[in-house]
């Protein structure tokens, strides 16, 4: 008797065994079923729908890690949304997102302390909860410093130190330096900016990927910063090549209008380099700006060869023939230029005005014309082809051009004296 029962309670524990794991295994089943609609909700912008998955998916045994990580992304981008005037169905009221969210990434930091992207979700909402301080607390002029960072809240600051602790566990990510220099170029902080843009710059030698660089109206010490970053990392070992860094180094400094300090970095990487297309074409633009054409012309050349499809180099070789005076070559690298790039309004005018210089004036006010088909609602195109007609003395065909600016912007003044001139006024 005592085999039988012996056996049986063995089959009972096993049966009981395969009912248990057949259990865990289906919740996690049913979970991640749940938060892979979750993650298809938030893709749809049902912020809403996509929330309730998630934590319906979190009962069923899913990634705890990951759904919760999700949950505060959801919660973060209906936020952002909210912030940016678009109309969102948020999953919790504005000020309960940010609780919960707050809740649920203390809970994720605890458990994996060393994840940098958590820590950046972390800035996130402490940002967040900024911007509602922020518009719920009226501001005392008399308290505000001409320091702007004098004026950070509490919520900024926490913000700012969780971005940094995501940077020192990824100090080879450029992202995390990046977003903090443009945090701190948001509120006037260029000191604190510069540091973080040369590390990052540093990190990523490639001027594509530090787009805020590109500023029109970016501070000199933050350009600075960028220039020793990009010095930083020709003394490192790097996964970009020394002549690309230093052709990164030179097109920053001449977007920047520093042709002078450009020139040198250009240099070193056409000696490193000869067939890098960057640096050919940017040493040939330099060379035309500063009038030494027979320079330019020649890099302008390489830059072609290396990139034939590129209408950049045709173009600059055009301006640079017609600087010197032959003008049918210029003719013939415009008319390259144009075809290579049909959708540049430049390149039409360019090649209008050789023609018009070499006197085929019907060829010249084809290409005016073909630029306000290219774009109708451009003032400029009309403008150009309004200055053509001008210098032809074509009147009728100027009133023309001159109604039809009115019509685009009724309100620019630039062509009012132009047309009155030509006894058209607007009324």
């Amino acid at each position: 008797m005592i085999p039988v029962l012996r056996k049986l309670t063995l089959v009972l524990c096993f049966v009981v065994l395969v009912a248990a794991e057949s259990c865990y295994f289906g919740g996690k089943f049913v979970g991640a079923l749940l938060h892979l609609h979750g993650q298809h909700a938030f893709y749809e912008g049902h912020h809403k729908g996509s929330y309730a998955a998630y934590r319906a998916a979190l009962a069923w045994g899913g990634d705890r890690g990951q759904i919760e990580t999700d949950m505060v992304e959801t919660l973060l981008f209906g936020l952002d949304q909210l912030e940016a005037g678009l109309k969102v169905e948020l999953p919790l009221p504005p000020e309960a997102c940010v609780e919960v969210a707050r809740r649920l990434i203390a809970d994720r930091i605890r458990e994996t302390p060393y994840r940098a992207f958590t820590w950046s979700l972390a800035s996130d909402i402490y940002e967040a909860k900024s911007k509602q301080r922020l518009r719920s607390s009226p501001i005392d002029l008399a308290t505000l410093s001409e320091d702007p960072l004098e004026n950070l809240l509490t919520e900024d600051w926490l913000s700012v130190s969780a971005l940094q602790m995501a940077a020192r566990l990824e100090s080879t990510n450029y992202l995390y330096d990046d977003l903090l220099a443009e945090k701190f170029i948001g509120i006037g902080g260029y000191s604190e900016a510069a540091q973080f843009a040369r590390q990052a710059v540093a990190a990523f030698p490639l001027l594509e990927a530090h787009a805020y660089l590109l500023r029109s109206d970016l501070a000199p010490e933050i350009l600075e910063a960028a220039v020793r970053g990009f010095d930083d990392a020709q003394e490192r070992e790097s996964m970009v090549p020394m002549a690309s860094i230093a052709s990164e180094a030179g097109r920053l400094l001449a977007w920047h209008d520093q042709n002078q300090r450009a020139e040198p970095y250009l240099r070193r990487a056409v000696a490193l380099a000869p067939d890098l297309y960057d640096a050919q074409a940017e040493l040939g633009i330099l060379a035309y700006a500063r009038q030494d054409y027979p320079e330019a012309l020649s890099h302008l050349r390489a830059a072609s060869d290396i990139l034939p499809d590129s209408p950049t180099p045709a173009y600059f070789r055009g301006l640079s023939h017609l600087a010197m005076g032959a003008v049918q070559e210029a003719i013939d690298d415009l008319r390259e230029a144009r075809e290579k790039g049909p959708g540049d309004l430049r390149l039409y005018h360019a090649l209008g005005e050789a023609l018009e210089q070499s006197g085929r004036y019907t060829e010249a006010e084809r290409q005016f014309v073909a630029g306000t088909s290219l774009r109708p609602d451009d003032s400029g195109a009309w403008e150009a082809l309004l200055a053509f007609y001008v210098r032809r003395h074509d009147t009728s065909a100027a009133y023309a051009a001159c109604a039809r600016l009115f019509e685009i912007n009724p309100r620019e003044s630039a062509y009012r004296e132009q047309c009155a001139s030509l006894g058209t006024n607007e009324r």
